[in-house]
């Protein structure tokens, strides 16, 4: 992998501090072998700086303006952060900061860290007993303790870094791999399109440009919307290779978004409103079996996409009813409209076009592509999301 470029911005009462002067100091000259750190304790123009050229940035203390102001644009800008409160969030830290102001955007500024660094035991327990952020890493400080050196320390960081950039794998995609993730999967759905070779071509040329990092992040992003096994197959259906990565041994935080790994149900409704179901059942008929699989399966999906629980793989499953199942249109837009559903139908098959390449000849639906639409594609695919 190529070597990262990280920010290390200390606050000024930090760097004053003798103790964190030092492990800050010795930090950096630690991570030297793994990346490249610009260390910085007086950043108050930081809005000339370019985040872009920054993989990570870590900021050291807390109660700045500065350093909070650094990292909501990182948070904006989608640069992975780590915070080191450094025992300035201790209980009786705490209780000198009489501001709400002050107290309300350290707060935001702690929940906004992809990953936040304490440096003991007390300090991990009274941090968490705050519920400000729950991704915490207990990594000590060799100024205070000889149980480890700076060396180790350094190569704790390291893996935390990593840690943080893996957990965030679908925030730091780039355009281009977003793009290839829908072609694998297409590929890996539908064989017909290897029958476009220049498609498949400019497939192929885009994927034997991706590094190492960008197919770990690709693996990762897949892994979590449960797309890897098509993925794989669109990646052996156009004959191209890509790095082996076990992702089930890649340490990363939990991730919040909690989905089925079963397919899309095509039978039953999810909904538990029994009006609904019985509406269903007056509308269409038991015979009309496949009429009524893609509207349950339409209504499914809309039901998951409300709570947040509809995994990517869904929206594959849905392009294959729409695309192999030769079902009445007609119909279905009836008992769409009638279900309340048509518009939903309508703005789904923009997503299908939009992330999938579903042309207008297999939508049983027209094609409704306005902003709620765009705003659906970035619902379902997560891509750049926190």
């Amino acid at each position: 992998m190529k070597r990262r470029k990280i920010l290390y911005h200390v606050t000024p009462d930090t760097d004053a501090s003798p103790i964190y002067h030092e492990m800050v100091s010795q930090l950096a000259l630690g991570m030297q072998a793994q990346a490249d750190v610009d260390l910085s304790a007086a950043l108050d123009d930081h809005p000339r700086l370019s985040l872009a050229d920054y993989d990570l940035v870590h900021v050291f203390g807390c109660w700045n303006k500065v350093a909070a102001n650094l990292m909501a644009r990182a948070y904006r800008e989608h640069v992975p952060t780590v915070f080191s409160p450094l025992g300035g969030l201790q209980p009786w830290v705490m209780k000198q900061r009489k501001s709400s102001l002050a107290l309300s955007s350290q707060r935001e500024m702690t929940s906004r860290a992809l990953a936040v660094h304490v440096c003991g035991k007390l300090e991990h327990d009274t941090f968490l007993s705050l519920k400000w952020n729950n991704r915490v890493a207990l990594i000590k400080n060799p100024v205070l303790t000889s149980k480890v050196s700076f060396s180790e320390m350094a190569s704790q960081m390291d893996a935390l870094y990593q840690k943080v950039i893996d957990t965030f794998a679908r925030l730091l995609l780039s355009h281009n791999s977003c793009r290839l993730i829908g072609e694998l999967l297409v590929a890996g759905i539908d064989d017909t399109l290897l029958r476009d070779h220049k498609r498949v071509g400019v497939i192929r040329s885009g994927l034997s440009q991706l590094d190492e990092a960008e197919w770990r992040k690709i693996y990762l992003y897949a892994s979590d919307e449960c797309v890897l096994e098509t993925l794989r197959q669109g990646l052996a259906r156009l004959q191209m290779d890509a790095p082996d990565l076990p992702v089930d041994t890649i340490d990363r935080y939990p991730c919040h978004l909690h989905y089925t790994t079963d397919s899309l149900e095509g039978d039953k409704l999810l909904s538990r409103n029994p009006l609904t179901k019985s509406k269903l059942s007056d509308i269409i008929d038991t015979d009309e079996k496949k009429e009524r699989r893609i509207i349950v399966r339409l209504l499914n999906l809309k039901y998951e996409m409300e709570r947040n629980e509809a995994p990517l793989s869904h929206l594959a499953d849905l392009y294959q009813s729409v695309r192999f199942v030769d079902a009445d249109e007609d119909r279905l837009n009836e008992v769409a409209r009638a279900m309340g559903v048509l518009e939903f139908a309508e703005r789904i098959m923009a997503v299908l076009h939009h992330t999938l390449g579903l042309t207008e000849g297999f939508m049983p639906f027209r094609e409704r592509a306005d902003k709620a639409s765009l705003a659906m594609v970035n619902h379902i695919t997560k891509f750049n999301t926190y």
